[in-house]
C-alpha cells in the first residue's frame, strides 16, 4: 500500500495532515484522540500503529455491538488477543510502563474485556 492510499484511508477515518504531513488526531465516532503530531521517531510512529489498530477496533465494535474479533479479521484478531493479554498484566500490577497503562485504559474505557 502506497502513502496516498494510506493517507486517504486515514482521512476517511477522522485524521487530520497538518502542513507537515504529520497526523494529528481529531475525533472519530465517540472516541477522541490526543494530537500525534510531534511523531518523529520509531516509537512514536509504533504508537501511530497502535492508534489506528485501536479506531478499527472501535470501529469493529460500533459496527457489531461487540469486541469478540473473528479470526477472519487475523491482523486485528492478533493485535486484541495481545491487548489482551497486556491489559491482564496490568490489572495484575505486573506492567507499571506509562504508555501502556494510557492504552490499557483506553481499551478498558471502551468496554475491552480482558477475559472474553
Amino acid at each position: 500500500e502506497d502513502q496516498p492510499e494510506r493517507e486517504e484511508k486515514l482521512k476517511l477515518l477522522g485524521f487530520d495532515f497538518n502542513p507537515m504531513g504529520l497526523p494529528g488526531v481529531g475525533a472519530v465516532g465517540s472516541v477522541t484522540k490526543a494530537s500525534l503530531s510531534d511523531i518523529g521517531t520509531r516509537q512514536e510512529r509504533h504508537d501511530l500503529s497502535w492508534e489506528e489498530r485501536f479506531i478499527e477496533l472501535v470501529q469493529f465494535r460500533d459496527e457489531y455491538g461487540h469486541m469478540n474479533i473473528p479470526h477472519s479479521e487475523q491482523g486485528l484478531c492478533e493485535w486484541v488477543s495481545k491487548q489482551r493479554e497486556i491489559a491482564r498484566e496490568y490489572k495484575a500490577g505486573k506492567l507499571m510502563s506509562d504508555e501502556n497503562s494510557e492504552q490499557i485504559e483506553r481499551l478498558l474505557g471502551i468496554g475491552l474485556d480482558v477475559h472474553p
